[in-house]
């Protein structure tokens, strides 16, 4: 048996019931990987492409006995299972999962990297991530989610939306919750 390996995912939604797709994709990822902590929400403006709705953002860590591309397919699926479709990249999505890190590794494939690319340049990812893994040495990136959040936090608007405890009692799982830990 693999020992488990550490993977921060990062989710996000601007159609529809933004809060409920949180969820549903947070309860999907428990269905097939160890919990560990779901970070509160925030609404943030679009990132990329700005002409859209304000985006629900939050991050969660996971346990995963699989290897990236796994993980990757197994995301690919819960998107789809949840309704979304392809769409132009940075632009409105119904539900947006992307893995932030794989534990120490790191992979620069076509279509996976890891860490991802742009977690330097997101206070939307940076800001829940500070807050369930504030010291997290990220492979190839120099500073801590806190750090990188106070840096981008001059630049980027993120309002907390949702606390963390408010999160964690609507999931199903009970690994979820940071009593847990």
């Amino acid at each position: 048996m693999n020992l488990p390996i550490r993977c921060f995912l990062g989710l996000g939604s601007n159609i529809g019931d933004r809060y409920g797709m949180l969820v549903k994709g947070l309860n999907s990822l428990a269905t097939h990987y160890s919990p560990v902590a779901v970070a509160s929400v925030y609404e943030t403006e679009p990132w990329g492409n700005t002409n859209q709705s304000s985006f629900l953002n939050t991050t969660c860590v996971v346990d995963v006995d699989t290897n990236p591309i796994g993980l990757l397919q197994t995301i690919k699926q819960i998107e789809s299972d949840l309704g979304r479709t392809p769409s132009d990249r940075w632009g409105p999505r119904l539900i947006d999962i992307d893995i932030l890190t794989f534990g120490n590794q790191t992979v620069d494939e076509p279509r996976l990297q890891i860490p991802h690319s742009l977690i330097a340049q997101r206070l939307f990812v940076c800001a829940p991530l500070s807050e369930i893994a504030p010291d997290l040495k990220i492979p190839g990136i120099l500073g801590t989610p806190t750090h990188l959040a106070a840096n981008l936090s001059c630049t980027d608007t993120v309002n907390l939306w949702r606390k963390r405890s408010a999160v964690e009692k609507i999931l199903d799982h009970p690994g979820w919750k940071s009593s847990q830990h």
